[in-house]
């Protein structure tokens, strides 16, 4: 059945009005403003036929395309996949054969990353006070929330509670945080462990600064540097590394040896607990390269815990 122009001016008003409603309940960050959501139609040949098929084209204007878009590379988490993805039901559902087209327009920042004021994100209501990630922020003075696409990454509750209980700390002298982030294992080590030295590293020198005015212990030093171009040469009695999920086989087969030579243990953190199939993998490519791997699981993380095999 032909689109009437009434019926094109519905479908067109209702992918605005979903395209609105997503954005207010899945965007994290308070601070990105949407100025505005466009909609027209269009229509494009069928291939190998003279029949047009609808193609609706929706604009979005915002402060922060560069959020809201995503990034390039094998990382997806933003919005605009989800949002395209949700447009393009409604649209085939309205008129069968309908192809939907993002595109998102504003000022550029070229990251997925924003730290966030804890506080600012229980205003807007987009986590709950009681949050395991906020309790985590509040009982270490961690004063960000790493939000990276639509995630809440950091600081991980996991992590602060198998540093807490690890059973080597009484033990430990040196300690390397690899992809430092909000500075919680840092934090957490300066707090519960005997070690004489805490490195912190991480690539981004705002997240460098902001740890270091919130960790105030002599005994923690900063880096910024970039965790895959460290040469792990020292000895350490542990070393805590959070890659981006799609760094994690690129940090094992690059880093895993090194540390094996030079660390007592690896506490490595792969994905969530449903990654079941994922995270196997990773145990596997470890123990490949000479590890003992125990699996530990708390607040929907799985963490890892490496030994050399040498060393067990």
């Amino acid at each position: 059945m032909a689109l009437t122009n009434s019926r094109l001016s519905a479908i067109e008003a209702q992918l605005k009005d979903v395209c609105l409603r997503l954005l207010r309940s899945i965007v994290l960050d308070p601070r990105i403003e949407i100025f505005g959501v466009e909609v027209r139609s269009d229509f494009q040949h069928r291939f190998g036929t003279s029949e047009k098929k609808p193609c609706f084209f929706v604009r979005i204007r915002t402060n922060d395309a560069s959020m809201v878009r995503g990034s390039t590379n094998a990382y997806k988490g933003s919005y605009k996949e989800r949002i395209e993805g949700a447009l393009n039901l409604v649209a085939e559902r309205a008129k069968p054969g309908s192809t939907v087209f993002l595109d998102i327009e504003g000022e550029e920042s070229n990251s997925v990353e924003r730290l966030c004021d804890p506080a600012l994100l229980i205003k807007a209501g987009r986590i709950a006070e009681d949050a395991a990630i906020i309790q985590t922020a509040r009982r270490y003075g961690v004063p960000d929330i790493l939000i990276r696409g639509r995630h809440l990454i950091a600081p991980s509750p996991a992590i602060a509670h198998f540093l807490e209980a690890w059973n080597g700390r009484d033990s430990c002298k040196r300690i390397l945080d690899m992809f430092g982030g909000t500075g919680l294992a840092t934090k957490v080590a300066c707090t519960y462990s005997q070690a004489q030295e805490i490195v912190y590293v991480d690539i981004d020198s705002d997240k460098v600064e902001r740890a270091r005015k919130h960790i105030h212990d002599s005994r923690a030093s900063f880096v910024h540097a970039d965790a895959f171009d460290l040469a792990v040469e020292n000895v350490y009695d542990l070393v805590v590394a959070d890659p981006y999920y799609e760094d994690v086989l690129r940090f094992v087969d690059e880093k895993a040896l090194q540390i094996r030579d030079f660390a007592r243990c690896l506490l490595l953190a792969p994905g969530n607990v449903e990654d079941s199939h994922w995270n196997a993998s990773v145990c596997s490519r470890l123990m490949e390269f000479g590890f003992l791997v125990r699996e530990h699981a708390a607040f929907g993380q799985v963490l890892l815990e490496c030994t050399p095999c040498t060393r067990a």
